[in-house]
This record gives C-alpha cells, structure tokens and sequence, in this order.
C-alpha cells in the first residue's frame, strides 16, 4: 500500500521495494541496515521508512548518513503512539524528513505522535486508498501512510531538480501549511514545495571523466593525480572547496585548484611516503558550497 501512495503522488516514479520486516511487523536492524544500502548502492534517489525504532542505533545512524552522502532523500514515519516521544529514524533530522499524519480537517490525527524534534512536516494519513494485494484496493491509516507523500514530493522535486539533496529537499517540504504546534514545519504543501525549489539556487555535480575509473593505484614513495570535474546546475555559480577522507597515516592529498566557482576541472594529488602500509583503500572525495554536498568513491591502492 505504501508504494500505491508514493505513485499516488509521483506517478511516473520508479520504485524499488526492499522487505525488512516479517508480516507480523517485527523485524531485526542487520535487515533495516541491509535495506538501506541496498537502496544507496542500486542508486535510488529517495527511501521511504513507514517505521519507527524506540532507540538509536549508531549503526543506523552511519547507514542514513552514508545516503545523505550520496544524495539520497529520506522520509520516515513518526509512529502511532499519539504521544510527544523520540523515534528513529525520525529523529535523525539532518539524515531524514519525519513525518507525522493529518486528517480530513487538517488537523493533527489523534493516533499520530507529534513533536518538533522528530515531526519535519506532515501529510494525511486517514482512510488513505491505495494498492492491495491481489488486483484490489484497501484503505490505511496511520503514519505509515503519511511518509510516502513526502517521498511521493521528493521524487517530484527531484524530477524538477535533478541533483537536490536531503537538505535542499527539506527545505522545499518546508514550505507547508501551519496546522499548530509541535507538528513541524506543518501539512504537506505541493504547489509551495515545488515554488519554493524552483526559486532556489542551482546546484552542482561531482563527474569523473568517462574513460578514467574512480581508482588509482600507486607506488611507494611515488605520486599519482585522479582528476574530476566540476559542472554547474541550474545556473550554479557559487563557490565549491573540496576534501578528501579515507586517508591512511603517511599519504596526504592536495587539491588544484583548492576551490573552484561555477564549472571546472579539479586534480587531486596524493603523495605516498616510502612508510606508508600497501594495501587497498576507500577514500571519498566531496566538494561542499553552503549546504550543497556532493560526493565522489574513489579506490586507492598502494603498491609495494
């Protein structure tokens, strides 16, 4: 039902649907974890969570930051304990949306937990109608079925936008109906999500040239160069620095140009001391400008 809901919204979305809970709802993290970078890996812009965790898990918390790394926008139901309590994923507002459920009147559904610190915004999520097994259609309620108009939203801004992050996206979803307090940012607003991320500044992408791999191997004691480039989005034309992480002890990197505005072609350059441990080696690099981040893999690897 929840994938009816995202269609429902976003009709020309492509979905992906992972299964990480058993059909009496319980299920165990390692399958959550698993689910989550499954998504990230098989390149999915969005994941919708229609499920909510009593406590945090540091794991969690690495496997919702490594997609907002790779750009992928989030969106979690609240739960349905009609309370002011902390839940997970919602919590992790830097990683995801959480998502409490409206009614027919615009107003805080009685069964929905509420409360700034895990409500982003809100959406409906009484007697929605949706797909059902077997060629039919049945109608839910909870925040469950709430979540999945946001992803529905973020697939549209993405279809607008191609490129927008988590936090570009939650800004647009932002832009929401007042319904009181403790229910974020408010209800779910298309028109003015889609206004406000048409209004908003370009972005940029991270490419690597198509004939070169993202790796590079290496001697010790030697020097090698990975070059990448900048393209500006959307009529981007801020300022782009960049880092890199991954770094073994006794290898060290240096960017040229340290920064660049708009569009154009970066060197990163990696000088392995004779000390340095050969092996094989994860490294990422990331070019940030305000709260734009975008993110390249790169495999290095030492030889002897």
């Amino acid at each position: 039902m929840v994938m009816g809901v995202i269609h429902l919204v976003a009709p020309q979305a492509k979905l992906l649907p992972l299964k990480a809970f058993h059909s009496d709802g319980t299920g165990l993290l390692s399958d959550i974890l698993s689910a989550i970078y499954f998504a990230v890996q098989s390149q999915a812009s969005v994941i919708n969570m229609s499920f909510d965790l009593q406590s945090n898990s540091d794991e969690l918390t690495k496997a919702l930051d490594f997609a907002n790394q790779r750009n992928v926008i989030c969106s979690a139901s609240v739960g349905n304990d009609g309370t002011r309590e902390i839940v997970y994923p919602a919590a992790l507002q830097n990683d995801v949306m959480g998502v409490a459920s409206t009614s027919n009147l615009d107003q805080r559904s009685t069964f929905s937990d509420f409360g700034d610190a895990i409500v982003w915004v809100a959406a409906p999520g009484e007697a929605i109608i949706s797909t059902y097994p077997f060629g039919t259609y049945g109608a839910g309620w909870g925040t469950s079925f709430s979540a999945p108009f946001v992803a529905g939203a973020a697939a549209l801004l993405l279809d607008q936008k191609p490129g927008i992050n988590e936090s570009q996206a939650a800004a647009a979803v932002a832009h929401a109906v007042p319904i009181g307090p403790n229910m974020g940012n408010g209800r779910l607003d298309l028109i003015q999500a889609l206004a406000a991320n048409a209004a908003s500044v370009g972005d940029f992408s991270l490419d690597q040239p198509q004939h070169q791999k993202a790796k590079i191997q290496i001697p010790l004691g030697t020097t090698g160069v990975f070059t990448f480039s900048i393209v500006a989005l959307q009529g981007f034309t801020g300022t782009v620095d960049f880092s890199v992480s991954g770094l073994p002890s006794n290898i060290f990197g240096s960017f040229d140009p340290p920064t660049i505005t708009g569009s154009g072609s970066v060197a990163l350059t990696l000088q392995v001391d004779s000390a340095a441990q050969p092996g094989k080696y994860k490294l990422l690099i990331t070019g940030a400008s305000g709260t734009l981040l975008h993110s390249i893999d790169l495999d290095l690897h030492v030889q002897q």
